[in-house]
């Protein structure tokens, strides 16, 4: 009660009490939102100058790689990222009809489902991202030209964003290619322990492609074990205040 949401003390949680209180107090409050409420005065500094500075070595990166006449300039640093992302992404293979056989779908397991359909999902994008990395090593080792959308896609991969042709098989992301690499490293690995080890008793939602499919199996989970309605059922949810840190 009587938190400051943003410095000063023009907005703050009101403190319990008599309805009219809070009511006195929230018609202080300006019609139209200040800046300040949605506490932009640092953030959106912050922001400002961080996506100046993307744009603008974006914009040096283009000039110095951008022109298709001199598409040589990039072909050289191409093929080191490359390398190093094969090199990652080599390991991340899931034989899919394998986690099918110890993983059946059968009406009583809803949660097999949500494991293959993710294990799919992953092996779909890896597939997709080699299959980029390939191609386009290929070319370059082979002086063949490219299409036009493939060296705007290799132009992207330089100047360390996600290339385009990834985004119809990924998972939503605004990271640089390395970063995204890292994540897409940890979620697979994620995906495979669960594979080994067998359905998980606290599962890490962020690394699924659809949390809500998993969501939606724990409740027809229970339904199918309780006889109950699925519309009769709903999952609880709690905060846990105490910070856990891993090394």
């Amino acid at each position: 009660d009587g938190h400051c949401m943003v410095p000063g003390r023009r907005f703050f949680v009101p403190r319990v009490g008599f309805l009219h209180h809070t009511v006195e107090y929230l018609q202080t409050l300006p019609v139209i939102d200040a800046p300040e409420y949605v506490y932009l005065g640092y953030a959106a500094g912050m922001v400002r100058y961080q996506t100046d500075s993307s744009q603008l070595l974006e914009a040096l990166g283009r000039a110095e790689y951008g022109h298709h006449d001199e598409s040589v300039q990039w072909k050289g640093r191409a093929g080191n990222i490359i390398d190093t992302l094969l090199a990652q992404v080599s390991s991340m293979h899931f034989a899919v009809d394998a986690v099918r056989a110890v993983y059946p779908l059968v009406h009583s397991e809803p949660l097999n489902s949500v494991l293959i359909h993710e294990c799919d999902r992953y092996m779909r994008l890896v597939t997709n991202i080699r299959s980029f990395l390939w191609k386009l090593q290929y070319s370059i080792r082979n002086v063949e030209s490219i299409s036009a959308e493939m060296e705007e896609n290799a132009i992207a991969l330089v100047l360390g964003k996600v290339p385009p042709l990834w985004w119809p098989k990924s998972f939503p992301t605004v990271d640089p290619v390395g970063l995204y690499i890292t994540k897409l490293t940890a979620r697979v690995t994620y995906i495979k322990h669960w594979v080994a080890v067998g359905h998980l008793p606290a599962v890490w939602l962020p690394g699924l492609f659809h949390p809500r499919e998993f969501v939606i199996a724990i409740l027809q989970r229970h339904a199918r074990i309780t006889q109950l309605p699925l519309e009769q059922i709903a999952n609880s949810y709690s905060t846990n205040l105490q910070a856990v840190f891993s090394e």
